[in-house]
């Protein structure tokens, strides 16, 4: 299911078939220094990720990462979606690319259009996102969606920033 359309990309549900990007995706050096080790270390690995993982949690409550397919690529680039954390009240805006596609504008253009429907489609007003203090290209692509930084906070002994953007 299609959950954002624009000219140049789809956001929209990981399928198994998405297995081998989630594989690739998982174990790049960016996604292990900011985002963390899932321990997905083969395509059986990856299968199981899209089935339990982010992507398939409270869908019902439109809750979930998806994936961002390039139309010009014409392959998935990346990811975004919200996530619920026990220890926010409100959703987290969560993305990653592939750093084959870093600068293309396509994290922004996903964001944008994500946010857009978030707010028609959410049941809160504001929206969170969360990164690490050395993270400076998600600091940049968070300030250009008008997020603002609220706090630096201590989670599992790793120091992260809240920034905060109302619906």
């Amino acid at each position: 299911m299609n959950i954002v359309e624009t000219e140049r990309i789809i956001v929209k549900e990981f399928e198994k078939g998405d297995a081998h990007f989630i594989l690739s995706v998982l174990n790049t050096p960016a996604w292990l220094k900011y985002i963390g080790d899932r321990k997905v270390k083969s395509i059986a690995d990856a299968r199981k990720y899209i089935q339990t993982g982010p992507f398939a949690k409270e869908r019902s409550d439109r809750i979930g990462l998806r994936s961002i397919y390039a139309k010009d690529e014409d392959q998935i680039v990346g990811m975004c979606g919200f996530l619920m954390r026990e220890y926010l009240d409100a959703p987290d805006l969560g993305f990653a690319l592939h750093p084959h596609f870093f600068r293309k504008g396509y994290a922004l253009e996903a964001c944008t259009h994500l946010l857009e429907w978030g707010s028609i489609h959410l049941k809160h007003s504001v929206v969170y996102a969360i990164t690490k203090p050395d993270n400076a290209s998600s600091r940049h692509l968070l300030l250009k969606l008008e997020f603002s930084e609220q706090k630096t906070m201590l989670r599992d002994d790793e120091l992260l920033m809240l920034y905060q953007r109302n619906l």
